[in-house]
């Protein structure tokens, strides 16, 4: 068993919640619950909760090699059987294809097969979705592109169009040809990289177009959404404010917009509860969202959120968000001894350009978040989301505020009060 799940931050100590959280085998999944319910269930694409050595991953893996030679595609695809067998078997997937560990080149791919390759993950998709009608079961499928993550050019629509993870694959027109995006892009006046976007929207009408030929569009709930936002990633901030779409006709008015404050741990007891189960009676995180998608729809599903990253937490209630920022001591001293405090959700490592002499000396700022968000390093922070929703307001010191932050932190400490670590002044360290 991987060493990966071992428990890195004891119980009553302060903990750093990275993103690299992965799913121990012995975890539960929506696959496991939704097979539990007859489901025909399926993953393609992006895996990125497996750590890599449980795959025969090295940390360092050196390139590949050349995929035109035989030796080299019958080494790939071993490797790739294998690791698609560990997430049948570990995960409760009847089906994997076009699987991608990590980001690209993770798995020490040749440089050739590095770029993203959308009609590969859309070529699995539509098989997993005609392999499903004809198993005559109701079917889930997880479909994880590598886009839009980077590296972010519209530079990976000149690589080879056979080049994946599994080698060089010839694989079928199964959406608009790469030719066809650049011109589409190109007539509409817009940028060059802007054909990423297109591309993938392209992957979901090929999607769409195969739920309409088996005739079962109107019933198959489909669900867009991004896990994060590019500004402020790896912080609470916008990056935790996602869009998302859903398609459901027989189940959602066309056009409906919802209001309403969820979050994707909502999305597992969605899916249980349009499967027949009640996600109430098993062990689930998150609230039904279908009381919000009828015409006769609920105004909320839940009064308030938590969330968490590195030494930030928040809370989000009605059109109020608070983030508090608590450095155990010995992170705090690791900071200051690098320079000025300026990261509020990491722990002192420095990682912007070294070479850079104007910010050489900056601790620990992920993707330029001090650029987009002013107060960035403060240790208290209210935003009003409705007046101004990219927080660029922190009124935490601002009179007239009082009473909402000093709400919004006692519901800090409630949501904090099941949490197995400390956490400042609201969850006390607890003494050996």
């Amino acid at each position: 068993k991987s060493q990966t799940f071992r428990r890195t931050y004891a119980d009553g100590s302060p903990a750093a919640i990275g993103w690299d959280t992965y799913i121990a085998p012995s975890e539960s999944t929506i696959a496991d619950k939704l097979g539990e319910l007859g489901y025909f269930t399926g993953h393609v694409g992006k895996w990125h909760l497996t750590p890599a050595e449980d795959l025969d991953i090295a940390k360092k893996k050196g390139d590949s090699g050349d995929p035109a030679r035989a030796d080299v595609s019958a080494r790939l695809r071993q490797e790739y059987a294998k690791r698609a067998k560990y997430l049948r078997d570990s995960f409760g997937f009847d089906f994997v294809g076009s699987l991608y560990v990590g980001n690209l080149g993770t798995e020490g791919l040749n440089q050739t097969l590095r770029h993203h390759n959308m009609e590969w993950v859309t070529h699995s998709a539509l098989n997993f979705i005609d392999t499903g009608v004809e198993d005559d079961r109701p079917f889930f499928l997880y479909m994880a592109p590598t886009l839009l993550h980077g590296p972010y050019s519209a530079k990976h629509l000149d690589g080879d169009p056979r080049a994946t993870a599994l080698g060089l694959v010839d694989i079928p027109n199964v959406q608009p040809s790469r030719e066809n995006i650049r011109q589409r892009v190109s007539d509409a006046g817009l940028q060059e990289d802007a054909a990423l976007s297109t591309w993938l929207d392209d992957a979901v009408g090929a999607v769409l177009a195969r739920l309409e030929k088996h005739g079962i569009a109107d019933n198959t709930l489909i669900m867009l959404i991004s896990d994060h936002q590019s500004r402020g990633k790896f912080t609470l901030y916008e990056a935790a404010h996602v869009p998302a779409l859903a398609r459901w006709p027989k189940g959602i008015p066309a056009n409906k917009r919802i209001d309403a404050l969820c979050a994707n741990i909502d999305l597992v007891p969605t899916f249980v509860a349009m499967a027949g189960g009640d996600p109430r009676q098993q062990d689930i995180d998150g609230v039904s969202m279908l009381p919000l998608f009828g015409n006769n729809s609920h105004g909320e599903i839940r009064n308030s959120l938590y969330l968490e990253i590195a030494y930030a937490r928040a809370v989000i209630q009605q059109d109020w968000k608070y983030i508090a920022v608590r450095y155990p001591d010995e992170v705090l001293a690791k900071i200051l001894r690098r320079g000025k405090v300026e990261q509020a959700t990491w722990n002192g490592k420095i990682s912007r350009d070294k070479k850079d002499k104007k910010d050489r000396k900056k601790t620990a700022i992920r993707y330029n978040s001090d650029r987009y968000f002013p107060s960035y390093s403060d240790l208290d922070q209210l935003y009003n989301l409705d007046s101004d929703p990219y927080e660029q307001r922190n009124l935490a010191k601002r009179t007239g505020f009082e009473e909402r932050l000093a709400a919004m932190k006692k519901l800090m400490a409630e949501k904090l009060r099941g949490m197995p670590h400390s956490f400042g002044e609201f969850k006390a360290l607890k003494q050996p």
